[in-house]
């Protein structure tokens, strides 16, 4: 199991974030989806995946439904 930390932060307000991971081919592996709300959130997702290379990333929208990815 692997703990994948993402950090949001927006003035408006927070909606959802979502994590992507790819595996070292560029072919998508997981997402992992949650609800969040305030202006900053931490979340932590763990996974459970083989070792090896991948590639991560942390998606967030806000409540002005504007995308911002970390």
């Amino acid at each position: 199991m692997y703990d994948f930390r993402c950090n949001y932060t927006d003035n408006y307000g927070l909606k959802n974030g979502t994590l992507y991971i790819w595996n070292k081919d560029g072919s998508l592996l997981l997402t992992n989806f949650t609800n969040i709300t305030g202006t900053f959130n931490t979340t932590n997702f763990t996974q459970t995946i083989n070792d090896g290379t991948y590639l991560w990333n942390c998606l967030v929208y806000n409540t002005k439904a504007i995308v911002t990815g970390k």
